[in-house]
């Protein structure tokens, strides 16, 4: 049986939790597209939100699930808290159209359900980050905001530095910053589904930037896929934000393993991204090629991804490795990363 539909079949399935707010487009039919962020704001060094935890691992779903409203769908099925049915159904066009694309890159069936929470039922639930930041639960779900408040306008704009990214449009419900945590949440939903798919299907490594800049590889696939090419621009944008607050080479690569504050998470993350946008422009490539390309690597050498693999199959890779992480450690001088390839 294919690892896919070993750990993920059609009853237990990703859940993906997000973000049940009335967007700048709520108001027409539903749409696949993500509010898109724009340029605008420079780069800067965030320096806030140091003792806020970060989405490590998967917490046990929250009981409070069972009682949010259910949204059938084909192959997206999403239950959602009252007052969030508009940006369920957007949402759940969305989730149908990524689940048919990964399915054709994957070859494997992919069936996905949603839980979209507000602050109410996410405090009740006790998740263990803040509102406005998705959080990983077992059997391949995700919990996220279902709108954009004023605490977690608040949270983004100390965990980016200043002003938060501008969302096209007007929103008709809120305001464009709440919408605009919102379409934060959006990416870094888009992330997690990418780590989901990177642990059903095997790949993970004992190496946690391989996994990573898999995951962000399918993740900037879908987004280029279901959105154009246009997209990368304010993903770039807000990755850099995120990524500029730890100089290149000051952490290990291994250092993720750690208890990692939610800022540095993030940083992390912004790391993968620049990744995977340099595995992808090393092979002229979109995502589709290097998503199914990852899956034959897989099957073929019959184990987890390695990172000796990684270096071998994309050798944008090494070049991007040194310059992003150091050998030793910040957090803990005693552990170095595994030796370098040479």
């Amino acid at each position: 049986m294919c690892p896919f539909a070993a750990r993920i079949p059609s009853s237990a399935v990703l859940l993906l939790a997000l973000l049940g707010v009335a967007m700048p487009l709520a108001a027409q039919a539903p749409s696949s597209r993500t509010p898109g962020l724009t340029l605008g704001t420079p780069a800067a060094a965030a320096t806030g939100g140091g003792d806020l935890p970060a989405p490590v691992g998967v917490v046990t779903q929250p009981e409070i699930a069972y009682f949010l409203f259910p949204l059938a769908g084909d192959r997206a099925h999403l239950r959602y808290a009252p007052g969030s049915l508009d940006r369920a159904a957007n949402l759940q066009t969305r989730l149908e159209l990524s689940a048919r694309q990964l399915e054709k890159w994957l070859d494997e069936p992919v069936n996905l359900r949603a839980h979209v929470l507000d602050r109410d039922h996410w405090q009740r639930a006790r998740i263990d980050v803040p509102y406005g930041v998705p959080r990983r639960f077992d059997d391949g779900g995700i919990l996220a905001p279902a709108r954009g408040d004023e605490t977690s306008v608040d949270l983004w704009r100390q965990l980016m530095g200043g002003p938060l990214p501008t969302v096209r449009g007007r929103p008709l419900i809120g305001t464009p910053q709440a919408a605009a945590v919102v379409a934060i949440a959006d990416i870094l939903v888009q992330v997690q589904v990418g780590q989901i798919l990177v642990d059903a299907l095997g790949y993970t490594s004992d190496a946690p930037w391989v996994n990573g800049v898999a995951a962000h590889t399918i993740a900037l696939g879908l987004s280029q896929k279901l959105e154009g090419t246009g997209r990368l621009a304010g993903l770039d944008a807000f990755w850099d934000r995120l990524g500029a607050r730890h100089a290149p080479r000051t952490w290990s690569d291994r250092d993720e393993r750690g208890a990692l504050s939610l800022p540095d998470w993030l940083w992390f993350q912004a790391q993968y991204h620049r990744g995977a946008r340099a595995l992808l422009a090393a092979e002229n490539d979109r995502g589709k090629r290097a998503v199914k390309r990852l899956r034959r690597v897989r099957m073929s050498d019959g184990g987890p991804l390695s990172a000796e693999r990684m270096r071998l199959e994309y050798p944008a890779l090494d070049d991007w490795h040194r310059a992003t992480f150091t050998a030793v450690s910040v957090r803990n001088p005693g552990r170095a990363t595994a030796p370098e390839t040479p």
